[in-house]
């Protein structure tokens, strides 16, 4: 039973411990390692919690340390499965995690993880404005000098950018779902279909908050504390954004159904992936709204409004 998994226990045992053994052993690729996220603030799924570990190289050591990870995972995974545990290195907004048919519903350990290279400090890691602006809220350091993370404090940045980084996210997610009933075999596990789905919703809905403050709340963080104490449903019919919060009611819904193994059917997972394609439609059109108030449109600034299609 989910209950009785011991995930706190497994996760620093297991997937923490075993990467700060890494860095120490690595310290040459290693400068830096941190967590985040629900794990830290006591809130993870208790069926299928996800850890969110990010890694900071050396200046022109990432590639060698990205390698070198695989192994870990590895490891990491085929411990778990002696338990009948799952566990998946999200690769998520980019593409497919990679997947054992044969594991699919088995309560799963996910982790969210990238490796920044100190060669790029200066620039967030290269990171786009919007992603990581919550991290340094709740974190936790594994290796290394805690002053590694001032590089991910905000750097001043244009609207133009803001919008281009919601842009770029909101055009992957999109091609992403259009490939996925090509990019998986759901005729026979219907699930992965309705899995990968429910993540680009997700992923997706991520981005509503972004588009519905002004620049200068989100370029402070603001967005990190806005729904603190109320649900996204509530927040957005505040704004007499109904369709957003109905985007925002389904998307709780598929992911409570998933959790309930509720998505097992093909027509389960055609539906689920449907919905998923709605709530982008639906978010992408408030995002066009906002291109073009902000924006006005002008002829620089017409492919904002453009959901880039890539073959």
């Amino acid at each position: 039973m989910s209950e009785d998994i011991k995930w706190g226990m497994l996760i620093e045992q297991n997937l923490l411990g075993g990467i700060q053994g890494f860095c120490a052993e690595k310290k040459d690729l290693v400068k830096g390692a941190f967590l985040t996220g629900s794990f830290v603030r006591g809130k993870h799924n208790p069926r299928n919690p996800n850890v969110n570990v990010y890694f900071v190289s050396h200046a022109n050591c990432s590639r060698k340390l990205r390698i070198e990870l695989a192994s870990l995972w590895a490891k990491t995974r085929d411990d778990l499965t002696k338990r009948r545990l799952g566990f998946e290195v999200d690769c998520h907004p980019y593409t497919v995690s990679w997947k054992d048919p044969q594991k699919v519903g088995w309560p799963t350990l996910t982790l969210t993880t990238k490796v920044f290279d100190d060669n790029f400090k200066d620039s967030r890691f290269s990171l786009a404005p919007t992603i990581g602006l919550g991290w340094l809220a709740s974190h936790r350091m594994l290796w290394g000098d805690e002053n590694i993370l001032d590089a991910l404090k905000m750097q001043p940045t244009t609207e133009e950018e803001w919008l281009q980084s919601i842009h770029e996210a909101q055009t992957r997610y999109r091609n992403i779902l259009d490939h996925l009933p090509n990019a998986l075999p759901w005729d026979s596990c219907p699930r992965m279909l309705s899995e990968e789905s429910v993540k680009y919703a997700i992923e997706s809905m991520r981005d509503a908050v972004l588009i519905s403050l002004p620049f200068e709340d989100m370029s402070q963080g603001r967005h990190i504390t806005v729904l603190h104490g109320r649900t996204e449903e509530d927040y957005y019919t505040s704004l007499g954004w109904r369709d957003v919060a109905a985007a925002a009611t389904k998307v709780s819904q598929m992911t409570t159904d998933l959790e309930a193994n509720k998505l097992e059917t093909k027509e389960a997972a055609v539906k689920c992936w449907e919905d998923a394609v709605g709530v982008c439609a639906v978010v992408w059109s408030r995002f066009s709204e906002r291109v073009r108030s902000e924006m006005k449109v002008q002829k620089s600034h017409r492919w904002l409004l453009r959901t880039n299609t890539f073959v």
